[in-house]
This record gives C-alpha cells, structure tokens and sequence, in this order.
C-alpha cells in the first residue's frame, strides 16, 4: 500500500476495493508500549493492539507486531469511505479499554486525534518526524519516545 502525507499523519495513495486483505506490521526501535486502534467513518472504534490479556509493553528493540497476525490477513469491509489506524507510542503505559472509550464516547465534531490531544499530551507524527520509503514504508526519525506519546494516523481509503 503506498504512502502519502495527510494532514494529520499518513495516507494510503490510492483507495482499495472493499475485501482487500491487507497486513499492517509495526516494529519499534526501542522498549516502549504501543497501543493500535482503528476507527471508521460512522465512528465505529476497534481495539488492535494489544488485545485482552496480552502486554504492551515491547521490552526490547526490533519487536515486530503483525496485525492481525502471521496467518491471517484484513479484510476491508462493504463500508464506503475512510479507516483510520491509530499507532499510539508511549514510555508509560495506559488504560487502553478507558481510552478507547473516551474516544468511542467523544463528541462527534471530536476528530480521534483531538480525542487524544484531550485524553492525554501527544505529539501527531507528521512528514517533519518520517519519511517514506519504498513507497509502503514508513520510517520514523523520532526516537525519544520516553520522554513523550507519540500518535500516527494512516488512513486508508476504500471503494466498493
């Protein structure tokens, strides 16, 4: 899926058909805790990363997740429009099931991002803290991730 820069983060270039299956790999640098939600166009949120019973916390560096895992793959549903996938990197660790609440319950004018920006202090990752490489690839440049939350938003386009 090729890249692009969004306003708030990271697009996917062109849109992809409903039943397109696709994987979507995160791999961090250094021990941090990473939590991963999606959210849809009719506001619908989805927990992805971790899911109950399994840690955050990625202890060690060049830890790669694969969503949804090796196996298996996402399918893009019959829905028209925009996903969004949310990666949220932080040095401390957090009450997922509350924050995807507050942003599941937020008012509907609330972007997820602004969701965030009020649950918590976070930095939108941007094309000043990443570069795209090979076209499907995003590598970030910000590295102190323990002394901030960081979010980046891909959204992922979809036709019938």
């Amino acid at each position: 899926m090729p890249l692009a820069n969004d306003e708030e983060g990271f697009i996917v270039r062109a849109p992809y058909p409903s039943g397109t299956l696709f994987r979507l790999r995160v791999t961090n640098r250094v021990p941090t805790h990473i939590y991963i939600f999606g959210s849809d166009d009719i506001g619908k949120v989805s927990r992805l990363f971790p899911l109950e019973g399994v840690s955050p916390w990625l202890d060690y560096s060049e830890s790669t997740i694969v969503l949804p895992d090796d196996d298996h793959f996402i399918r893009m549903d019959q829905t028209v429009g925009e996903d969004r996938v949310f990666i949220l990197v932080t040095g401390e660790s957090l009450d997922f099931p509350d924050l995807l609440k507050a942003v599941d319950q937020s008012h509907p004018s609330l972007t997820p991002i602004e969701t965030l920006r009020a649950y918590m202090d976070v930095k939108v990752i941007d094309k000043s803290d990443g570069t795209i490489n090979d076209g499907n690839q995003l590598h970030l440049t910000t590295t102190s991730v323990a002394q901030g939350n960081f979010v980046v938003s891909l959204v992922i386009r979809h036709t019938k």
